[in-house]
């Protein structure tokens, strides 16, 4: 029987993450391109991370769902959840 220890998972979830990062990342700049021109790529890094803590706090996880919050930081306001003027449901 395989068992896969704690460290082990963690070391696959962080190649996970990383990948995820680096895919949304080249998705942004391509599709919203002056919108992250400005940005280096650590500044896109941690944009990327902070909406990924965003969108959890919504229950958002799916990476498809993770992407769409993340471009409506980006097409409508960084804080567009933050928002009164957009109501939660």
């Amino acid at each position: 029987m395989l068992i896969i220890q704690r460290h082990q998972k963690a070391a696959f979830a962080a190649l996970q993450r990383d990948r995820f990062l680096d895919q949304t990342a080249a998705y942004l700049r391509r599709w919203h391109g002056p919108a992250c021109e400005a940005l280096s790529d650590a500044e896109l890094r941690a944009f990327i991370e902070e909406g990924v803590i965003r969108a959890g706090r919504y229950g958002v996880t799916l990476e498809h769902h993770v992407v769409q919050f993340i471009d409506w930081m980006l097409d409508v306001d960084p804080g567009f959840d933050a928002d009164p003027a957009h109501p939660r449901t």
